[in-house]
């Protein structure tokens, strides 16, 4: 806003300038973790959610924020210490650990599955690099491992679902844990300023979880959906575990050539990968956009 200048013979008024731009921001958090140990941070983000999981509610962790602050850490943690064990590998380790628990009671079958969205394009990180989920040659795109994957939405369930994505099924942590650290050498990174080992796509880890009561199931249980439970003592709880890539400022990280066309795909990507998640877990609404 700027005061216009009086009359110019008079010359009693100067001009003045006001500076109209905010300075100060207030925001709502449920929880903030400072210097936080990795298990620390899964009881108060993820616990609660596994948990439901088990019995037979959807649920997500999603990790967001600026690049280089440590979402994938807290996704998948570091291999310096087994301490440093993020939210995916200790999720596991929760699982199967109710697994062997509940074993007298019901019986369970987890599937896995490992998504990457990488410059507007679908890949499947547990597929093979030479070939692609239907057994035939793939090409292009993240180490090779472009296949044909679609967002659908699936009219007989109601469940929003990603075509020809490969899903396999673990009977042990540590087949799970190798599915996971598989698919994390195949995902996209590189190097720039303000990150060392930047992920340049967006990955979604889900674990489907299906149990049948020993004493309840008088039957297939068919039609189970995720999210689900049916009177014949089947539930099915999806666990969607999402690492985004960083948001940045091509000024500070100097990005160009790939790097900085990969970190224009990241910012077109983000609001649509949030949206179909809201869809997925079966919210009314959209989630906030950040970027």
């Amino acid at each position: 806003m700027r005061i216009p200048r009086a009359d110019a013979a008079s010359d009693a008024t100067p001009t003045v300038a006001i500076n109209n731009a905010q300075e100060e921001w207030n925001f709502r958090f449920d929880h903030v973790m400072h210097n936080a140990e990795q298990q620390a941070v899964y009881d108060l983000c993820a616990k609660d959610i596994v948990d439901g999981v088990l019995e037979g509610y959807n649920g997500t962790v999603l990790a967001y924020g600026q690049t280089g602050a440590g979402k994938s850490f807290t996704m998948i943690g570091g291999t310096q210490n087994y301490k440093y064990r993020g939210i995916c590998p200790r999720a596991s380790a929760h699982i199967f650990g109710a697994v062997a628990s509940r074993a007298a009671e019901r019986d369970t079958v987890v599937r896995m599955s490992y998504l990457e969205i990488y410059q507007e394009q679908f890949y499947d990180l547990l597929v093979d690099s030479k070939t692609d989920a239907s057994g035939g040659s793939s090409s292009g795109g993240s180490n090779g491992r472009l296949v044909d994957l679609a967002v659908r939405d699936d009219e007989t369930t109601g469940q929003v679902q990603v075509k020809g994505l490969s899903v396999h099924t673990v009977a042990t942590e540590e087949s799970a844990l190798k599915l996971l650290f598989t698919g994390e050498q195949n995902r996209a990174r590189a190097v720039h300023a303000a990150n060392n080992s930047s992920s340049r796509s967006h990955c979604i880890l889900s674990i489907v979880v299906e149990t049948r009561s020993r004493v309840e199931s008088n039957g297939s249980g068919s039609g189970s959906t995720a999210g689900s439970s049916n009177s014949s003592g089947v539930k099915i709880g999806k666990l969607s575990l999402v690492d985004l890539a960083g948001s940045e400022r091509v000024g500070k990280t100097g990005s160009s050539g790939r790097v900085l066309q990969e970190a224009k795909c990241m910012y077109c990507t983000g609001p649509d990968v949030l949206d179909r998640l809201a869809a997925a877990a079966g919210s009314c609404c959209g989630c906030v956009r950040f970027c």
